[in-house]
Parts: structure tokens; C-alpha cells; sequence
């Protein structure tokens, strides 16, 4: 069991928290303290001292524990977060349509709104320049007046409606066309004899002379046409 504190002990204690500093014992206060002999000290002096070392030690603390900024960055700049290159923003409709258009240029030999007419022409200018007449599985419905896919084609949805013409592979067959697909200004039900559809203008250009001589008024439509799927 520890010995019961002494009123010298008492004493020390109450002058170190009423002076903030410890006083220095004297023989009374303890038997086996040496003698110390100390100069008078003033307490209000101590107690300014001690409140400015705390104050400082505070201080350098608070700038210690403070965050640092990042001296290379404008406080208005915030750092930019890395982007997920799986959250791209899908293509709207018109730019996938704008990426599936193509220029053509198309070789027109005549047009007109009268089926029996024009068809008859068409047949005709296949004999004379050796080429194919292609209806590419459409018929004459005579009670719309149309040139539409026929009803034995395989192309239900389009079936007995019109479908257009829109490239041409290796060959370069006659058609009859509508006219007001390729060029909104044009009379409507009006039947064009269509000799070609060609990527390059320059093509075109040549492939059109051959026919120069008996269709004078023969010409070149250039057309931005959707290659992509109508079904």
C-alpha cells in the first residue's frame, strides 16, 4: 500500500497549476532535497511566456495538420476524371443514316408518265444496243396505275408498292424507275428509262455517250441515296 502524500507534496502540486510552472523545493518541503538556491521569479511573466509558446506550438500544429493545395493547378481547374470508354454515346438515327448515304449518278435516257409508252421504248432500246430490260420483279398494276413489286415476288412487305432502283453490279441493265424517288420536284406517276446508276460522275459521263445519238436529250442525275437496309 503507497504511503499516505505529505503537506509539502500538496503544496508543490497547488504552485505548479496556480503558477503553471514547478516550484523549486526547499529543504523544508523534503527531507532529502539537496539545498537550491533560485532567483526571484516574476509569475505574470511566466504565464505570458508560457501562453506564447502554446499559442506558437498551436499554430505551427494547425499548419502541419493543414491540407496542402497543388500549387501547379488554377483553383478554378478541377482535376478531369478518366472516362470510361464503355459508356460511349450510342450513334443517333441521322447519323447512321448520314453514313449510309452514298452519291450516285444516275444515266436517264427519257421519262414518261404513260406505262405503255415508255415500256415499249424500254424494250425497244434493249434490242437496239444489245442490252438487258430488267423489272426487277415489279408488273403494272392497271387499276393503281403503278409500277410496283408483283405479287409473286418473294419482297412481301413491298409487295404491290414501288421499291427503287439504288446501285447496279457488274452490268448495267434498263429500268423503268419513278422519278419523283430520285428527284422530289418531278411529276408525280412520271416513269423514267434509266440506263445506269454509276459511283463516279466520270463513268457516268462516258457511259451515257454511247446513247447520245438517239436520245439527244439524255442526262445525268446525281442523287444522295440510302444504301442501307428498307426492310
Amino acid at each position: 500500500m503507497s504511503p499516505p502524500i505529505s503537506p509539502a507534496t500538496v503544496a508543490l502540486l497547488k504552485g505548479t497549476f496556480e503558477s503553471g510552472f514547478l516550484p523549486v523545493p526547499t529543504p523544508s518541503e523534503t527531507e532529502c532535497a539537496p539545498a537550491i538556491t533560485t532567483k526571484p521569479t516574476n509569475t505574470a511573466t511566466k504565464n505570458t511566456d508560457m501562453h506564447r509558446s502554446l499559442l506558437s506550438f498551436l499554430f505551427l500544429l494547425a499548419l502541419a495538420c493543414s491540407p496542402k493545395k497543388n500549387e501547379t493547378m488554377n483553383p478554378k481547374e478541377t482535376e478531369a476524371k478518366p472516362v470510361d470508354s464503355t459508356l460511349e454515346t450510342p450513334p443517333t438515327d441521322s447519323e447512321t443514316i448520314d453514313e449510309e448515304m452514298q452519291t450516285a449518278f444516275m444515266v436517264i435516257l427519257d421519262s414518261s408518265t404513260n406505262f405503255k409508252t415508255i415500256r415499249a421504248l424500254a424494250e425497244k432500246t434493249a434490242n437496239d444496243y444489245n442490252l438487258a430490260f430488267d423489272t426487277i420483279e415489279k408488273q403494272y398494276y392497271p387499276e393503281k396505275n403503278l409500277w410496283g413489286v408483283a405479287v409473286w415476288s418473294e419482297d412481301e412487305m413491298y409487295r404491290g408498292e414501288y421499291f427503287p432502283r439504288r446501285s447496279d453490279g457488274d452490268t448495267h441493265p434498263l429500268s423503268l424507275e419513278y422519278q419523283q424517288w430520285y428527284d422530289e420536284k418531278s411529276q408525280e406517276k412520271n416513269l423514267i428509262l434509266m440506263a445506269g446508276i454509276f459511283s463516279l460522275s466520270l463513268e457516268a459521263e462516258e457511259y451515257i455517250n454511247k446513247f447520245r445519238e438517239k436520245f439527244p436529250k439524255a442526262y445525268i442525275l446525281q442523287k444522295e441515296i440510302y444504301m442501307g437496309c428498307m426492310h
